[in-house]
C-alpha cells in the first residue's frame, strides 16, 4: 500500500453549494485553536436556532488537496440533516499542509489532539453531546478518520462515516488479529466506495478489504439487510454496526456530486448517524465492583505511569480487579500550563496516555490523570496562587477533556502549612467547575514519633475542610522503611508493630487521618507493588545508618524481587503481617542482605481485608506494572492485584 499522501485529483469535485434552506438554518464561521503550538482552523456550522438539549457533533475531514469549505460543499451533511428534520453541530477541520498526515504516528497524534480539543471546546461552549461524536472523511480524510477512530476509540468517537479511505496501522498504533479484524476499540461505521475506484491505496478492492476488517472486528455475519438509500446494506449479527454502500459507476469521488440527493453519501451517512440511539448502554463503571445493581463505595485505583510503559501495555492490564486507572503523569508548570509528555516524550507520551484512557473505558472503568508527584512542588505552589488559579483550573480541565478522562489525581508533595490555603482553593474551584469530576489527593504515611516529627500546623483543620471537595484522600502506606538516625531496619509496608525505633505502620497512619476528621469512606489505603533492599543488615529491627538502605521503588519491583532475589534468599513471615527475604551473602543486582515487600499470600490479604472491614473507600496500588509478571500463564500474571480483588472488592 502506498503510505504517501493520496493524490486526489478527483477532489476538484469538492466544489458546489449548499441549498439555500440549509444555509438559512445553519450559521457558519471559521474558528482557530492552538494545538501543540500550531494554530489550526476549522469551519463551524451550527443551527441558527439551537434547540434545547445536547446535539451530536459531526466532524468531517477533507481529502488530500481539499479544505474546510470544499468538504462542506462536496459532502453536504447539513442539507441531509435539514431534509430529514434533524440537527447537529458540524465541524470541518482544515489540514496544516493540504493533507491530514495519516501516514505518520506524529501526524496521527497531532490530529487526535486537534479533534479532542475541538470536542472539548464545543462541549464547553455549546454543550454538545459528548457521547455522540461522529468522525467523517473522504479519501485521505477518511483514512485519517479510520486512524483516529482506532486511536481515540469508542469512548470518544461514537461512529465513523468512511468514504473511500483505507485502514492500516502506523508504528504499531494498532494491529491485525488472527481473524482479519483489528485490535483497537474501532467504532461502528458506514463505509462508502465507488466500484470504479482504481486509485492506488484506496481502490474498490482496498475498500472490500477494509470492509472485511470491520466485519471481523465486530463479528458480523456475511448476510445483510437493505439500508436506505440503495444500494447500501447493514450487515447482520454485528456486535457494533457495520454498513456498506458499494456504488455502481462511481470512481474516486464523493457519491452524490455535492448534493444530498436521495441516493448520495450525505444522505447515507446522515441516516447512519440519525439512526444511532444515544449512548446509554454500559455506563462507565465508577463506584461498584463489576457494575452490579447494588453500588459499592470500594474503589481500587491502580497507578500506571509512562516511565514504566515498557513493562506493560494498556492491552495487558487486568481491569477485573480495578475500578480506576490512574495514568501518570502530567507536570504542573510555574506559569499554570501543563506538560503532557508523561515521562516518555511530547509525541509518544500523549499517544500512550490516550491508549490507556481508551483501554480503561473499553473495560467500563474510570480513567484519572495523575498530576504532579515528587519534585514538582514549585510548579504546584506557583500555579495554584490566586493570581494564576483560574487559568490553572481551565488548563487542568482542558487536559481532562483532551484525553477524555474522568478525573484528576492531585499529587501535591509535600503538603505543608503554607500550601493549605491554595490547595484547598484549587480543589474547591475544580469541584465547582466540574461537579462530576473524579478528584483524589494522595497524602503521606505518618511517622508516629510525632514529638520529634510534628505534622504541619493546621493539618487537621485543612483535611476537614478539603475532604468534601474530594472523592478520596489516599494514604501512601508503602515505602515505609527508612534509615534515619535512631531507626532500625523495618518493613516496606507493615500492618502494625510501630514503635520508637520503627515508627511507621499502615494501621497507625490510617488511624491518624481518621482522628484528623477524614471519614473512613473517603480514605484510601496504599499497597506498594515494590519493596526495599537493605545491605549490611540481614534481619528486621537492627540498627541502621543511611548506607544500609540501598533501593526501593523501581529497582525493587515485585517482578524483580521474584526474579532476582526470592530464588536465592530465605523467606520469613513476621507477626506484624509482613514478609521478608534474608541472606548472609549479598544477593541480586543491588547486593541485598534483607528484602522486605508485600506478598499475595499473607501481607496483602491482611491489609486488604482490614481496608474492607474498616470501611475504607479505596485501595491505591503503586504501580500495577511493577506487579505484572508477563512470563506467567494467563490468569496468574497479577498475583498482588488478584489478592486485593479477592480480599477487598469481592
Amino acid at each position: 500500500m502506498n503510505h504517501a499522501p493520496l493524490l486526489a485529483s478527483a477532489l476538484s469535485l469538492l466544489i458546489g453549494f449548499l441549498s439555500a434552506d440549509a444555509n438559512a438554518q445553519y450559521n457558519a464561521e471559521t474558528r482557530t485553536l492552538s494545538v501543540d503550538g500550531n494554530t489550526r482552523s476549522f469551519l463551524l456550522a451550527r443551527p441558527a436556532s439551537m434547540p434545547p438539549g445536547a446535539l451530536p457533533l459531526v466532524i468531517s475531514l477533507h481529502g488530500d488537496g481539499g479544505n474546510s469549505a470544499g468538504m462542506r460543499s462536496a459532502l453536504p451533511l447539513e442539507t441531509a440533516a435539514t431534509q430529514a428534520s434533524g440537527k447537529a453541530v458540524f465541524v470541518y477541520p482544515k489540514s496544516k499542509d493540504g493533507a491530514f498526515e495519516y501516514w505518520s504516528s506524529a501526524g496521527r497524534a497531532h490530529e487526535g489532539q486537534f479533534v479532542q480539543q475541538i470536542i472539548a471546546a464545543l462541549h464547553a461552549e455549546l454543550g454538545i453531546d459528548m457521547t455522540r461524536v461522529y468522525l467523517v472523511g473522504f479519501s485521505g480524510g477518511a483514512t485519517m478518520a479510520n486512524a483516529l477512530g482506532c486511536r481515540l476509540g469508542r469512548s470518544v468517537i461514537r461512529g465513523l462515516g468512511i468514504h473511500s479511505g483505507t485502514l492500516y496501522p502506523v508504528d504499531g498504533d494498532f494491529g491485525y488479529t488472527g481473524n482479519g479484524g483489528v485490535d483497537c476499540a474501532l467504532p461502528p461505521a458506514i463505509l462508502v466506495w465507488g466500484k470504479n475506484d482504481n486509485t492506488g491505496g484506496v481502490s474498490y478492492a482496498d475498500g472490500q478489504a477494509v470492509l472485511e476488517n470491520y466485519k471481523a472486528t465486530h463479528s458480523c455475519s456475511n448476510t445483510s439487510t437493505a439500508f436506505s438509500p440503495s444500494p447500501c446494506v447493514a450487515f447482520n449479527g454485528c456486535t457494533r454496526r457495520v454498513n456498506w454502500c458499494a456504488v455502481d459507476g462511481l470512481g474516486h469521488a464523493i457519491w452524490g456530486g455535492g448534493t444530498a440527493a436521495a441516493q448520495s453519501a450525505a444522505t447515507a451517512i446522515w441516516n447512519f448517524i440519525a439512526g444511532d440511539a444515544p449512548a446509554q448502554a454500559q455506563p462507565l463503571f465508577g463506584d461498584g465492583f463489576e457494575g452490579g445493581t447494588s453500588a459499592s463505595n470500594r474503589w481500587v485505583m491502580g497507578y500506571y505511569v509512562g516511565y514504566e510503559s515498557s513493562l506493560q501495555t494498556p492491552a495487558q492490564i487486568d481491569f477485573s480487579g480495578l475500578t480506576h486507572l490512574m495514568i501518570g503523569r502530567i507536570i504542573p508548570n510555574a506559569d499554570a500550563t501543563l506538560s503532557t509528555h508523561f515521562d516518555i516524550d511530547a509525541v509518544n507520551g500523549p499517544i500512550w496516555a490516550q491508549q490507556a484512557v481508551n483501554a480503561a473505558h473499553a473495560a467500563s472503568r474510570k480513567a484519572a490523570l495523575m498530576v504532579g508527584g515528587a519534585g514538582e512542588i514549585d510548579g504546584w505552589r506557583s500555579a495554584a496562587t490566586p493570581a494564576q488559579r483560574a487559568m490553572f483550573v481551565t488548563n487542568l480541565l482542558a487536559v481532562v477533556d483532551q484525553f477524555g478522562a474522568d478525573g484528576l489525581d492531585i499529587d501535591w508533595e509535600p503538603i505543608e502549612t503554607q500550601d493549605h490555603a491554595n490547595l484547598l482553593a484549587l480543589a474547591q474551584a475544580l469541584r465547582a467547575a466540574r461537579p462530576g469530576l473524579v478528584l483524589t489527593l494522595p497524602v503521606e504515611w505518618i511517622n508516629t514519633n510525632l514529638e520529634w516529627n510534628p505534622r504541619p500546623a493546621g493539618e487537621a483543620a485543612f483535611l476537614q475542610a478539603i475532604a468534601p471537595s474530594l472523592d478520596r484522600i489516599n494514604v501512601m502506606t508503602y515505602d515505609m522503611a527508612a534509615a534515619y538516625e535512631g531507626w532500625n531496619s523495618w518493613f516496606s509496608s507493615p500492618f502494625n508493630g510501630h514503635m520508637a525505633s520503627t515508627p511507621s505502620s499502615v494501621s497507625s497512619s490510617m488511624q491518624y487521618y481518621l482522628d484528623a476528621g477524614v471519614p473512613a469512606a473517603r480514605l484510601g489505603m496504599g499497597f506498594g507493588f515494590f519493596g526495599n533492599c537493605f545491605r549490611g543488615v540481614e534481619w528486621p529491627r537492627m540498627a541502621v545508618t543511611g548506607t544500609n538502605l540501598i533501593a526501593s521503588d523501581g529497582a525493587m519491583s515485585y517482578r524483580n524481587i521474584l526474579a532476582s532475589y526470592r530464588p536465592q534468599m530465605t523467606l520469613e513471615y513476621d507477626p506484624v503481617s509482613a514478609v521478608f527475604l534474608h541472606s548472609p551473602a549479598q544477593v541480586g543486582p543491588m547486593g541485598c542482605n534483607l528484602v522486605t515487600y508485600e506478598d499475595p499470600l499473607v501481607s496483602t490479604p491482611v491489609k486488604a481485608g482490614n481496608a474492607r472491614n474498616s470501611g475504607y473507600g479505596a485501595a491505591i496500588l503503586w504501580t500495577i506494572s511493577q506487579g505484572y509478571l508477563p512470563s506467567e500463564p494467563a490468569g496468574q500474571r497479577d498475583p498482588l492485584l488478584t489478592a486485593i480483588k479477592q480480599s477487598y472488592l469481592q
